[in-house]
C-alpha cells in the first residue's frame, strides 16, 4: 500500500494530458478526493482521453476515482472467469476484467542489484492495465482521429463506456 496525495494524482493527470496521452490509468483508490482530481479527469475526458481506474480490493465498496459516474470502473474476475472474491462490486462497475492468478513482472533489491522475476498476484490493478489495453488496440484499431471527428473529443469516453457495457460478455454473478 501506497499512500499518495490527491493533488499529486492530479498533477500527474493533468501532466498526462499535456504530454498528449491517450489513455490514462489508475491503479489507486480511496474514500474521496479532492475537487482538484474531479476536475483534471474531467478536463482529460474533455480533451479526448479516455480514463479507467481500478473498483478496489478487499473494501467492500467501489473507491474513488472508480466511483466517478465519468471514468471506467474495473473490477475483477477470477481464473473461472467468476467475480473474484476480493473484488469491489456493484452499479458502479463498468466492467470486470482478469485480476485473480494474473501473472506479474516483479523487481526487487538484491544483494549486487535488482533481482527480476514472474510471479502471479491478484487485484484490480492488473483489471484496470488490462482494461486499458484493449482502450487503447480500440483507438489504435478505428483511429483516434477518426473516432475523434465521429463522436467529438468530450464524447469519446462516454463512447468508450457504452460499447465497453454493451458488447462485454456478462459472467454469472
Amino acid at each position: 500500500v501506497v499512500l499518495v496525495f490527491d493533488g499529486d494524482v492530479a498533477r500527474a493527470v493533468e501532466y498526462a494530458r499535456r504530454q498528449g496521452c491517450h489513455v490514462i490509468t489508475m491503479s489507486l483508490g480511496g474514500v474521496g478526493f479532492s475537487p482538484a482530481l474531479r476536475a483534471a479527469i474531467n478536463a482529460a475526458i474533455d480533451d479526448g482521453l479516455l480514463v479507467l481506474a481500478a473498483a478496489g480490493n478487499q473494501v467492500g465498496f467501489v473507491v474513488s476515482p472508480a466511483n466517478y459516474a465519468e471514468v471506467v470502473a474495473v473490477a475483477a474476475t477470477n481464473i473461472r472467469d467468476q467475480p473474484w472474491s476480493g473484488s469491489s462490486h456493484g452499479q458502479l462497475v463498468d466492467v470486470s476484467a482478469p485480476g485473480e492468478s494474473v501473472h506479474t513482472a516483479r523487481a526487487r533489491k538484491g544483494a549486487s542489484g535488482p533481482v527480476y522475476s514472474v510471479g502471479r498476484s491478484a487485484g484490480t490493478s492488473f483489471s484496470v492495465a488490462l482494461t486499458a489495453g484493449v482502450a487503447a488496440l480500440w483507438l489504435a484499431h478505428h483511429g483516434r482521429e477518426n473516432l475523434i471527428a465521429k463522436y467529438g473529443r468530450a464524447a469519446l469516453q462516454a463512447v468508450f463506456i457504452d460499447l465497453v457495457r454493451k458488447t462485454a460478455r456478462r459472467p454469472a454473478g
